[in-house]
């Protein structure tokens, strides 16, 4: 299973970001078809599994004092492999 969790600044307009569409295109380009999405029994609050595409929950926060990050975590059977890429100036901002 994998998910695709991205978090900017409050005043990132959207959700998820350009980014986050294209790691979740490019995994699914390389994996070769969409991935298995276990489905949830009983979501109690609708939209907290995330956004979906091909198989791949897609999940944006949005808070002050973040600039932007990004975090694709893998899970297996016993194991998990996360990868994060994290901007911490907030020089490297634009306009949106």
């Amino acid at each position: 299973m994998q998910e695709i969790i991205e978090l900017h600044h409050d005043k990132k307009v959207d959700a998820p970001s350009g980014t986050a569409l294209a790691t979740a295109r490019l995994m699914i380009e390389a994996h070769g078809k969409p991935f298995a999405y276990p489905k949830t029994e009983k979501e109690t609050l609708k939209g907290t599994r995330g956004g979906h595409k091909d198989g791949l929950a897609i999940h944006s926060v949005r808070l002050p004092g973040l600039v932007a990050s990004q975090e694709v975590i893998f899970g297996a059977l016993g194991q998990t492999l996360s990868i994060r890429h994290d901007t911490i100036s907030g020089n490297v901002l634009c306009q949106a």
